[in-house]
């Protein structure tokens, strides 16, 4: 990676952080729809997911914090 002089050292930190989350969003994707889920959109750091709610006592959201 080349960097300009006087380049914020958090933003090179934090440059493997952001795409490894950017795969790891994808990934999630992938399997989501590989398991029935009708996904909406992903919205920053989560996936948006539509169904009856017939369906909320199986399928249920989790947080990762």
């Amino acid at each position: 990676m080349q960097c300009l002089s006087g380049i914020n050292p958090r933003t090179v930190r934090n440059f493997p952080i952001q795409s490894t989350r950017s795969k790891i969003l994808h990934v999630a994707g992938v399997l989501a729809e590989r398991r029935g889920f009708e996904l909406v959109a992903p919205i920053h750091d989560a996936l948006l997911a539509e169904g009856p709610l017939s369906d909320s006592k199986t399928c249920r959201a989790r947080s990762i914090n």
